[in-house]
């Protein structure tokens, strides 16, 4: 556990400096967390951790590489289950076990 989050810590190191959208601004992984913990917030009142975000982010699942997505795809699975830490049937995003709260 601790190598693979070491992993994903150079990693994002490494695309934090290389990462750009479309529109020539740069779009950081930094970003992309905070993005999706706003809008996940918003969408319904769950906020992941930085890194079960990050995780996900890095799945290389094509279709979960915005803020955007990843939120939609954390409240899609929130919505379904309840979220308990140890739960063996705890929702998950890309292979990634959703930790975080619930606030209001």
């Amino acid at each position: 556990m601790l190598r693979r989050f070491i992993a994903a810590a150079g990693l994002a190191l490494a695309l934090a400096g290389c990462a750009t959208s479309g529109g020539g601004s740069s779009v950081t992984p930094s970003a992309i967390v905070a993005e999706a913990q706003k809008i996940a917030v918003t969408t319904c009142s769950f906020l992941p951790t930085a890194s079960t975000v990050m995780n996900i982010f890095l799945s290389g699942n094509a279709a979960l590489q915005t803020g955007e997505a990843i939120a939609a795809a954390i409240c899609g699975a929130v919505g379904r289950k309840s979220v308990q830490r140890g739960d063996a049937s705890a929702p998950t995003v890309a292979g990634v076990v959703i930790h975080g709260r619930f606030v209001r």
